[in-house]
């Protein structure tokens, strides 16, 4: 296969044969991709649609076929599927406090105020995971009526500076107070007083929301999520909701902005 990357290879090799197995079964002979149609390849989709497949995973099969056929100066009229994203799951006011109140929890005293600081950067300031876990002890800026972060290691290498609630900054002076002195500048630390690790964290949150009773997933996406969804439901306008979020695009702040169950409720109900 040419033109294509490594993994892209792999990926279409297992795509294609899955379809000439599929193809197989359902005409007891192999596909000619130089004679390919399109009447053939609908019902296969459609084939994988009652079997549950995504329409993101169902595209990708897709896309190895359409390869496919064009190394056979072939092609195929096909449009791709607009994959419909399930709504995330954002955290409630109270929610968002008992997953706070669980993180606290943990030991020594210093962890659990680490914990409560993290949550407060992604719920409260909506940094992603990775910008959390780079920041240094000089990007933050505390004042007394006033404090931001600085994003060093945005996406796309790109800086940003996010104002940081009166919350979040009480969060932080706590933490920093009792953080033990340790000779990495990284912000955050693990209980072996080394920079904490992405997996760490996923894996606090995820704990503490299961000790908050929390039913549903809860991630840092998720937290960076709620940051939006609440910011929206403020009446922010959809620019500044990009800048602080670090967005290159205002069309990738909008897919942040779908109501979800929760919101489609209470809109019905004031019918």
């Amino acid at each position: 296969m040419k033109h294509i990357s490594p993994r892209t290879q792999e990926l279409y090799q297992k795509a294609l044969r899955r379809f000439e197995t599929w193809y197989w079964r359902r005409y007891d002979t192999a596909p000619d991709y130089a004679l390919l149609t399109e009447e053939e390849v609908r019902e296969y989709l459609a084939a994988l649609r009652e079997e549950g497949l995504s329409a993101s995973t169902r595209n990708l099969l897709l896309s190895a076929l359409k390869w496919a056929v064009r190394q056979e100066n072939n092609r195929l009229e096909v449009p791709m599927e607009k994959a419909v994203l399930p709504p995330i799951e954002t955290l409630t006011a109270r929610d968002l406090g008992r997953l706070v109140r669980a993180a606290l929890q943990a030991q020594p005293e210093w962890v659990g105020l680490r914990n409560e600081a993290i949550i407060a950067l992604l719920a409260r300031a909506g940094l992603r995971l990775e910008e959390l876990t780079e920041l240094k002890m000089s990007d933050i800026t505390l004042r007394p009526r006033s404090g931001s972060v600085l994003v060093r290691k945005g996406k796309g290498n790109k800086q940003r500076q996010v104002p940081l609630s009166a919350e979040t900054r009480r969060a932080l002076r706590n933490y920093l107070l009792r953080r033990p002195p340790v000779e990495t500048d990284a912000l955050f630390i693990s209980s072996w007083k080394r920079p904490l690790s992405r997996r760490t964290v996923q894996a606090m949150i995820a704990n503490a929301a299961k000790k908050a009773g929390i039913e549903h997933r809860v991630s840092p996406h998720i937290l960076r999520h709620t940051f939006a969804t609440r910011l929206n439901e403020k009446g922010t306008d959809l620019v500044s909701i990009q800048k602080l979020l670090g967005h290159s695009s205002v069309a990738t702040t909008q897919r942040y902005l779908h109501p979800n169950r929760r919101q489609i409720q209470e809109m019905v109900e004031e019918l």
